[in-house]
């Protein structure tokens, strides 16, 4: 959750409906009933937000930011590798994690977005990568599926999918 007072965080300009009915009750104003009805979010700044989230997933992956990783992972992540095999947040991040990766560049490419209502977003591309896992160099290029949801405003990744393309 952002705090209030976060420099760094977008304000929302959401538009909705708030209805609420008070009963007066010895003497106290109580809530009867209430109803939210939210409208339409921007889509243009929702679309910003995801591609700085993004952004910063990837940076995060490149630098080892920890701390920024278990900010943009959802508590319920999964992420499902080329192989069919799975890992959840906490594995996931100890995977990027390990002593002997190291990433000297990350890059996106062919980004899609499409946004789902106010909440839920798909991202898909290209990435590619380059570095060295356990003194060995790889290059890697690869197509990424990515299950975005906003919560408190701020997104995060629900699940993710790569597949590397091989090279020929």
């Amino acid at each position: 959750m952002i705090p209030r007072d976060d420099p760094t965080a977008t304000p929302h300009l959401d538009k909705g409906r708030y209805t609420i009915l008070l009963e007066k009750q010895n003497g106290k104003w109580m809530v009867i009933s209430e109803h939210f009805s939210e409208g339409n979010h921007d889509k243009k700044i929702m679309e910003a937000d995801l591609i700085k989230a993004s952004d910063s997933y990837t940076a995060a992956i490149k630098s080892k930011d920890r701390k920024m990783l278990e900010r943009l992972l959802d508590d319920k992540y999964s992420v499902t590798d080329e192989d069919g095999s799975t890992r959840d947040k906490v594995s996931d991040i100890n995977h990027m994690m390990r002593a002997g990766l190291t990433i000297d560049s990350a890059a996106v490419t062919d980004r899609k977005i499409r946004l789902l209502g106010n909440n839920a977003a798909i991202e898909t591309g290209t990435y590619t990568a380059k570095g060295s896992n356990n003194g060995k160099p790889f290059e890697e290029t690869g197509r990424f599926t990515t299950t975005w949801v906003s919560r408190n405003g701020q997104w995060q990744i629900a699940a993710d999918q790569t597949t590397t393309i091989k090279n020929k």
